[in-house]
């Protein structure tokens, strides 16, 4: 089974593979094979960059896997915006067509964990 990873890190509200510039250099020796972008996952603009980075990049075009990093305690507001973007991607992109959901998101954050354990 194949499947492509599309790692987020909300960090200062931005999407990003790493969070600060010490460790993007890091990043970029010892994962020369692998592509970085700095987007606010917030906005339809920043994701829109991430989807063209992928159809891009990635085998198939969209990620089948997404993984989020909160990076502390971030409030739920934001972590459900971030979800909402991911799940409703913008124009475009058609869903279904040349975009696909993806099939796992995983998402590690302590306040959407309560979250979902009260409803």
């Amino acid at each position: 089974f194949h499947h492509s990873t599309l790692f987020v890190s909300l960090k200062k509200m931005t999407y990003a593979r790493t969070h600060t510039h010490t460790c993007t250099k890091i990043h970029y020796i010892r994962y020369p094979n692998t592509s970085f972008s700095l987007e606010d996952a917030l906005t339809k603009a920043g994701t829109s960059k991430l989807r063209s980075l992928c159809k891009r990049k990635l085998i198939d075009g969209y990620p089948s896997v997404v993984a989020v990093d909160i990076n502390g305690n971030r409030e739920l507001e934001h972590v459900l915006k971030c979800l909402e973007c991911l799940m409703q991607p913008g124009d475009d992109v058609v869903v279904g067509e040349d975009w696909h959901l993806p099939r796992l998101i995983i998402v590690k954050s302590r306040f959407l964990y309560q979250y979902l354990k009260e409803v």
